[in-house]
């Protein structure tokens, strides 16, 4: 596509605050592109700027729920945030789309306790492990 040729250029060289210029100024023409946003995210992911990475990551995944590589860079996201519950759920949906992914994998491995938030009775879980649970003389 070439209205994303100067930034894949950019991010090739690894030219991360550039490829942000460039992605920001095209986004101001094309809001709803879900490629843009993820190049915007993945240049402040790049930049280590978390925070303002998530919010294209997110407008990225809504506009393009079929791109994973925009998905494992949110996971990863929010990692880097220690927002475990959402990095799982994020995970969790994407290796739906691509289940071979290491990356998805991994985070998914690393912060799959933290999906008992979303089951009734996390409360008895979370501090807990199950195998101790059992051994409760209770």
């Amino acid at each position: 596509m070439e209205l994303l040729a100067p930034v894949d250029k950019l991010l090739q060289r690894g030219c991360w605050q550039e490829a942000l210029d460039e992605t920001a100024r095209l986004l101001a023409k094309y809001p709803a592109n879900p490629r843009l946003n993820a190049y915007m995210g993945l240049c402040y992911f790049r930049l280590g700027r978390y925070d303002e990475a998530l919010p294209p990551l997110q407008r990225a995944t809504a506009l393009d729920p079929t791109d994973v590589d925009a998905g494992i860079k949110l996971a990863q996201t929010y990692d880097r945030l220690k927002r475990y519950h959402e990095c799982a759920v994020v995970a969790a949906e994407f290796l739906k789309r691509r289940p071979y992914d290491h990356t998805l994998q991994g985070l998914l491995e690393a912060h799959e306790r933290d999906l008992c938030l979303d089951r009734d009775g996390w409360e008895k879980s979370q501090w807990m492990p199950a195998k101790l649970q059992k051994m409760s003389n209770r």
